[in-house]
């Protein structure tokens, strides 16, 4: 009486060729529809497509009392921006 049911949702993935088949095939059609090329990049929506190349050169301007500033003055031996990285070297 106790039979076991096979789950209906358990798909077998599809070959690897078979999904790049399908990509080119589909991108063909896509193309066509549109006429124009379709990249391998992109979508509909803002920010879909390439991730930006981001440089971090960037200033940080930094608050301080006198007394912090004489101890990072102290710290970088009298110039401030050695203290400000012996700082964040002695807490990372």
């Amino acid at each position: 009486m106790n039979q076991i049911i096979e789950n209906p949702f358990d798909y077998e993935e599809k070959p690897q060729w078979l999904v790049l088949k399908l990509r080119e095939e589909n991108r063909a059609k896509r193309e066509k529809k549109l006429g124009r090329a379709v990249g391998k990049w992109g979508g509909h929506r803002p920010g879909a497509g390439r991730p930006k190349v981001r440089t971090y050169d960037f200033m940080v301007g930094i608050s301080m009392t006198n007394v912090q500033k004489l101890t990072l003055l102290e710290m970088g031996k009298g110039d401030l921006a050695d203290g400000v990285n012996a700082l964040i070297k002695e807490y990372l």
